[in-house]
This record gives C-alpha cells, sequence and structure tokens, in this order.
C-alpha cells in the first residue's frame, strides 16, 4: 500500500468493516433459511414453560374419574358448650349437659357432663360470657380449675377461682366465682 500511514490505516478500517458486514449478512442470510421442525428438536428439549398457554393446553388431556375417599384426619374440638353463670347450657356441640353445684355451701363447682367418655382427652376452660365488651363491662377475672369428675368418665368439675387469692386450704367459697364460661374438649 502506498500513501499516508494515515490513508493506509483508513483503508485497512474500511476493508475490516466490509468484511464484517458481510460476514455477518451471510450469517443472518443462513440462519433466515433453514427452519426447525419437528426433526430438528430432540426429545425433551423444550420445557413447558416455553409453550405458549394454548400449546400447553392442547397437550393436556380430559380429567380422568375422581378416586376414592381417604381416611378422615384426626378431629379437633370433640364437644364445646357455652355454660352459662347458674350451671345449665346456652349452646353446644349436641349432648352436653351441665349443673352448678355448691357442695352444701363448700364449694362452687360447675359438672359438666358429655355424651362419651372424655377421661383421656384434654380440657379448655375461657371463663366470659356472650355480652359485647363496652364501657359499662369488664371481663370476669376469674382463672379456671378444671380436673376429671369422680362420678363419671363423661364429666369434668369445674371450679372458676378468684384471681389474685390464695388456693390452699382450707377452701372456701368466698375464693370462689360464678361465671359463664365456655369449654371444649378434644380427643
Amino acid at each position: 500500500m502506498t500513501g499516508s500511514p494515515r490513508t493506509r490505516t483508513k483503508t485497512v478500517l474500511t476493508v475490516l468493516v466490509v468484511a464484517v458486514v458481510f460476514l455477518l449478512g451471510s450469517i443472518g442470510g443462513a440462519t433466515a433459511a433453514t427452519k426447525i421442525n419437528g426433526k430438528n428438536i430432540k426429545k425433551n428439549s423444550i420445557p413447558l414453560s416455553a409453550l405458549s398457554s394454548d400449546a400447553v393446553k392442547s397437550l393436556q388431556g380430559k380429567a380422568g374419574p375422581a378416586g376414592p375417599a381417604g381416611p378422615a384426619g384426626p378431629g379437633a374440638a370433640r364437644y364445646w358448650a357455652y355454660v352459662t353463670e347458674g350451671g345449665s347450657v346456652g349452646r353446644s356441640s349436641g349432648g352436653v349437659s351441665a349443673a352448678f353445684n355448691t357442695n352444701g355451701g363448700t364449694n362452687k363447682q360447675y359438672v359438666v357432663t358429655f355424651p362419651a367418655d372424655v377421661s383421656q382427652c384434654g380440657y379448655q376452660i375461657t371463663a366470659g360470657d356472650t355480652d359485647p365488651l363496652g364501657a359499662g363491662f369488664a371481663v370476669d377475672g376469674l382463672v379456671p380449675g378444671v380436673s376429671r369428675s369422680a362420678a363419671s368418665n363423661n364429666a369434668i368439675a369445674i371450679t372458676l377461682w378468684l384471681r389474685n387469692t390464695s388456693h390452699a386450704q382450707p377452701w372456701t367459697t368466698d375464693r370462689m366465682g360464678q361465671a359463664a364460661f365456655y369449654v371444649s374438649v378434644v380427643c
């Protein structure tokens, strides 16, 4: 090449740019000329996420018949009841009865009886009533104590202790309260 170094550099750059454009054009043309068909695709090479929703729907078959029902899961609350302050059942899961007993004036105790043996179950007692809490109401300050009844495996005995009082013997009724409560039995 003749001429100044600057002219030679421009010429070389021009030739390189033309060569690159030519190569890219021929590669692009070759790619565009080749179409993808079923013979070009390897089995399991296209993920489901790469297909359109219509293509996925066309691949799905009809739903089969429902299978048989599985076994029942473990039960939660087996029995529950709302017991009024006087000892009657306000509402319940059914078959529950209750009574308030003072045992001759020595003990304030509720006995709640269920339709089956609950001696191996867990019990939860929540003191309170169904009245809405408002400015004229206060939440009962009672702590429930519960035990299995000595009279029947179907019954539990509940004492509502006044909060912040001693529960040491001798037990006196002035340490025990009387209020509505909720009871649930989990077996």
